[in-house]
């Protein structure tokens, strides 16, 4: 492999969507469409399949020119920021037959061809005499040249199938002395996981089912994930399960309302606090604070808000409102594990409810917290333990570990018996910073 890209560009989510039937009743279009590269390819097609495989593409990989209707069609329908063409022969004919149709549509899209060069790189690296890789290899290898992870969904050709595309009826039929070789395809994912350049969807052909995802209704719940506890992972695959909860996949918004007060009055009850608790100068800080403003609880207060998600959940319809009394510098839209320079010592209080269970570091947080509540502060946390990651929580593993960093740091003035509150069923403690 080259070298992990670094930068900002390099930290965009990118999703490589295949053509796989394993797409078929997985209900993840709109999470697919929440990333900010989409690649597909060949003749995918995104009409009639929405909920399954989502609506945007940003870069489209083919293997052959832009004479077929069906090419055409794509040109028309989606935004595209760059396309890339390989073919076994002729490939600069190809990308000259896409660079003609796109003049005729008037549309300005980049059209490279896949440099020949690329396949022996590719060969090299799985150290098998093989180079008839997919169209989905090639772009996966080089779009992590430009990007430090990527996440596949719909690849899975390898397995034996009754349909091998889930928008139209091909089969394939494999030759073990020519053609595109699944096992050897397979070996070349499986390494690129291992180093952790690539992360698998979650959601695969179940076993017994002969290929075939599962319909929705019949999926187990969603907590195959085993996290390995990476950042990359934790933001390629448990953020935007997070993102797709609270915009409203999973959460039944006219029931959250009608709870809300309820939740907080008893959480808040048992730090023996009040709407009326802090003053007009007193630094209020919710470290993952999700897409509610939860302090306004409090009647005063210098109010301040982190979550890494917290630029899209100020967008959420029903949420919206409710931010806009908010200053934007008073948001930070980035993970808890990250320091805010500016906080630090200046907090009267400070809040992390239902978050470190969520997060890729939880006692990272914990020495975040640490160092912004002020001597004497007091600090509300409380959080669920999990042996096994869930797709949305990755998990504290060893409660001892937790329970002796909060020892050192804090003074445990109120310990709630577990399963007081429904939010955090394990630990719910108001600390005083010592």
């Amino acid at each position: 492999m080259a070298p992990i890209p670094t930068g900002a560009g390099a930290e965009k989510r990118v999703v490589i969507v295949g053509n796989g039937a394993s797409l078929l009743g997985g209900r993840n279009g709109a999470w697919i469409d929440q990333h900010d590269v989409i690649v597909r390819f060949n003749l995918f097609q995104t009409e009639r399949y929405e909920q399954d495989v989502g609506t945007r593409t940003t870069i489209w990989f083919n293997n052959r020119d832009a004479e077929s209707p069906v090419i055409q069609k794509r040109l028309r329908q989606h935004t595209l920021e760059r396309i890339y063409v390989h073919t076994w022969v002729h490939t600069e004919k190809a990308v000259q037959s896409f660079q003609e149709h796109l003049r005729r549509l008037q549309l300005t899209i980049p059209v490279a061809a896949v440099d020949a060069g690329v396949l022996a790189q590719m060969t090299t690296y799985l150290g098998r005499r093989y180079s008839m890789f997919s169209t989905g290899a090639i772009g996966a290898w080089l779009m992590l040249q430009e990007f430090r992870l990527v996440t596949l969904i719909g690849f899975d050709w390898w397995q034996a199938s009754e349909q091998f595309h889930y928008c139209d009826n091909a089969k394939f039929i494999h030759n073990p002395r020519k053609g595109h070789q699944p096992q050897f395809e397979k070996l070349f994912f499986d390494k690129l996981v291992q180093e952790k350049r690539v992360l698998f969807h979650p959601q695969q052909p179940a076993a017994g089912s002969n290929g075939k995802s599962l319909p929705a209704q019949a999926q187990p719940a969603v907590n195959r994930a085993e996290f390995t506890g990476s950042r990359e992972e934790w933001a390629a695959v448990h953020q935007p399960w997070e993102l797709r909860y609270h915009q409203g996949a999973n959460f039944r918004w006219p029931q959250f309302e009608k709870n809300w007060s309820i939740q907080w009055n008893d959480v808040f009850g048992f730090a023996e606090m009040s709407p009326q608790s802090f003053g007009e100068k007193d630094v209020l800080f919710d470290v993952g604070c999700g897409s509610r403003p939860v302090l306004d609880f409090f009647t005063a207060g210098q109010k301040f808000f982190l979550d890494p998600l917290l630029d899209r959940y100020v967008k959420i319809p029903p949420m919206e409102p409710l931010w806009k009394s908010h200053e934007a510098s008073h948001r930070f839209a980035q993970p808890a594990e990250d320091r805010v320079e500016e906080m630090v010592g200046k907090c009267d209080f400070v809040l992390c409810w239902n978050v470190l269970d969520h997060s890729h570091d939880p006692f990272r947080i914990v020495e975040q917290i640490r160092d912004y509540a002020k001597i004497g502060a007091k600090v509300l946390i409380g959080t669920d333990l999990r042996e096994r990651a869930h797709l949305g929580h990755p998990g504290i593993r060893s409660k001892a570990k937790f329970l002796k960093l909060i020892e050192e740091n804090f003074r445990i003035l109120k310990n709630a018996p577990r399963n007081s509150f429904p939010t955090c069923l394990d630990i719910a403690l108001l600390l005083k910073r010592v």
